[in-house]
């Protein structure tokens, strides 16, 4: 399975900025990301009932969601082959700060 700790970003060439989480338990109800710029952290609510705080993110993956108001999140699983992960659910969560 690729290393992945509790969480990855991603960015690509067109500065497109994508969370990848281990998939949670119930569904994401109206997310919403919070970032933390200066403590270099961001908290995801998936839903009501579900937070989780990710701390140690990169400057530049601040950086890169500079401009956005949204943040695409992947919740995956190990595939069958275990190098790969599996995509579960993907969705869109308000960026606030």
């Amino acid at each position: 399975m690729p290393e992945m700790n509790t969480f990855q970003f991603l960015v690509t060439e067109d500065n497109e900025v994508a969370l990848l989480l281990y998939a949670r338990e119930g569904r994401a109800d109206r997310p919403l990301v919070r970032l933390f710029r200066n403590e270099q952290k961001v908290e995801v609510f998936r839903n009501a009932d579900d937070e989780l705080t990710l701390e140690q993110v990169d400057d530049n993956i601040f950086v890169s969601l500079n401009s956005k108001n949204q943040l695409l999140i992947c919740e995956v699983l190990p595939a069958e082959n275990e190098d790969e992960l599996e995509i579960i659910d993907s969705y869109h969560a308000e960026i606030v700060e």
